[in-house]
């Protein structure tokens, strides 16, 4: 059965009431695009010659792990979605630049909205999993 899109939206009440953060396919490209620092052009002109780089996810996994926060500013710009999912509400660079959180306490919630992009899984599905994992640790411990 198919995961519709608000399922797989992750609340974000951090920046404000009701946002949530779901990457379209769109939004994915644009932060493939930021992750490898190159335009749409440059990625068109390397695969014309053959040419690949290293996995997009690997490169933002990197850079959230290392708190690359140009990165992370640009995946909750890209991601962030009014009640619905749908359309991003009226933010500015300005409203970006002065963020009431750091990128460490964001990161694992834009990471989740990118997995239940790219996977089609649903967000609470996805936290029950972790939760359980986590709970096996625990007992193995």
């Amino acid at each position: 059965m198919a995961v519709g899109r608000m399922e797989k939206a992750v609340p974000f009440p951090e920046f404000a009431p009701d946002q949530v953060l779901r990457f379209t396919w769109a939004d994915m490209i644009a932060l493939e695009l930021a992750a490898y620092g190159i335009t749409a052009e440059e990625m068109d002109r390397e695969h014309a010659r053959g040419e690949m780089r290293p996995a997009w996810t690997r490169v933002i996994e990197q850079k959230f792990a290392a708190n690359d926060t140009k990165l992370v500013r640009q995946a909750i710009k890209l991601a962030l979605k009014k009640p619905g999912g749908i359309d991003r509400p009226t933010i500015t660079d300005n409203d970006l630049n002065d963020l009431p959180f750091s990128p460490a306490e964001v990161i694992q919630k834009v990471a989740d909205a990118l997995a239940c992009a790219i996977t089609g899984r649903a967000y609470a599905t996805m936290q029950e999993e972790r939760r359980a994992a986590e709970e096996a640790a625990k007992a193995a411990a």
